[in-house]
């Protein structure tokens, strides 16, 4: 009877479901319309992308852009060409999140059923012009310390959102009971009471949604 040998720890790695984070700076050739929204932003919502050859191909998304501390919402569309890497992730079996952009880097988490498939992906956008850098990379199987890691891209809180949230620790606001108001940030800091309530919920939001992605979830 011929004996059979168990699966090394590198083979169950290569079968294992995977999260990773890449940094892919795009080709100036894509023409890229989530990276020509402004300096850079979050909160991305990508539809899907009509490959080359298909009758008006086309890559469409509605973007939070953060612009000297202001975010606003803009949709935003663009031609799909051979140097844009959505194509990449939308033939390919995984599940993709644009998290942010800033300057020329898209910042993605992409969840993978493997290791060859991660490789697949980075060879494809490589084969589109695209410097790729993995930057993380997380098995979404067998946690088994119970500890949960947090990833916070810092540049998507930005300093007058630092300041606010600075200010509002500070001062009690986010004591029970509360010790302080907007009125009473808005004083403090200088602004009014819309922009430091748009700073917090923008900061929260960025945080709220890091914390969801914690066990490989995907907004």
């Amino acid at each position: 009877m011929a004996s059979r040998t168990a699966p090394s720890s590198r083979d169950r790695d290569s079968d294992r479901s995977l999260t990773a984070r890449l940094c892919v700076e795009v080709s100036s050739e894509a023409a890229c319309a989530i990276l020509d929204s402004g300096p850079r932003g979050d909160d991305i919502h990508r539809n899907d992308v009509r490959p080359k050859g298909e009758t008006t191909p086309g890559c469409r998304a509605e973007v939070k852009v953060s612009d000297d501390g202001e975010c606003r919402r803009r949709f935003v569309a663009s031609t799909v060409t051979d140097y844009c890497v959505c194509p990449v992730f939308s033939e390919t079996d995984c599940v993709v999140d644009i998290r942010s952009f800033r300057a020329d880097c898209l910042f993605v988490a992409v969840t993978v059923p493997n290791r060859q498939i991660l490789r697949d992906i980075i060879e494809g956008l490589r084969a589109r012009g695209a410097v790729v850098t993995l930057e993380s990379i997380l098995p979404l199987k067998d946690r088994t310390d119970g500890t949960r890691t947090l990833e916070l891209d810092a540049d998507l809180v930005t300093e007058k959102q630092r300041e606010a949230i600075e200010a509002a620790i500070e001062s009690g606001y986010y004591d029970s009971p509360r010790r302080a108001d907007l009125a009473e940030l808005a004083e403090h800091i200088g602004v009014s009471q819309s922009a430091v309530s748009q700073r917090l919920n923008s900061a929260e939001s960025t945080l709220v949604r890091a914390l969801y992605r914690v066990d490989g979830n995907v907004p």
